[in-house]
């Protein structure tokens, strides 16, 4: 009886320790315009040369390495040449998940995405931080708060 306990005590372990969650856990970052643990960053011209969007999804973009065409799942960190920078999360190639957009004057977008389209909150922020507008969204569609 001991000896099934230890088994899957020990394959448990093994599990626990061996599997990661799917976002960047703080190791070495990526060298610039590579992917590394489903995490990708780069310039805005190294994102366009490594992905393409493909809308053959019905009216959802979907995010494709350029090379395969495989769908990207992770999160996405571009940075433009002014100081903007935008990070996107994806899950099968569809934006899922918070995502954020800078400008180069610290203005900030905060955008919610749920399977490709808009989901819950899109606030706009100020360079100054304060909120300056904000919508809710369902499934795409913009609703009245």
């Amino acid at each position: 009886m001991q000896r099934p306990f230890l088994f899957f005590t020990s394959l448990f372990a093994f599990f626990s320790v061996g599997c990661g969650g799917d976002e960047n856990t703080g190791g070495a970052q990526p060298e610039s315009g590579k992917i590394s643990n489903n995490y990708w960053e780069g310039t805005f011209a190294e994102l366009d040369s490594t992905f393409v969007d493909d809308v053959s999804d019905g009216n959802v973009t979907v995010l494709r390495l350029r090379d395969s065409m495989q769908a990207f799942s992770g999160t996405l960190s571009s940075q433009g040449p002014d100081g903007e920078q935008n990070v996107f999360r994806y899950k099968e190639g569809k934006a899922h998940g918070l995502c954020v957009m800078r400008d180069k004057s610290g203005g900030r977008t905060e955008a919610n995405y749920r399977d490709g389209v808009l989901h819950g909150n899109f606030v706009i922020f100020g360079r100054d931080g304060s909120e300056r507008f904000r919508w809710r969204y369902d499934n795409g569609r913009k609703i009245r708060d």
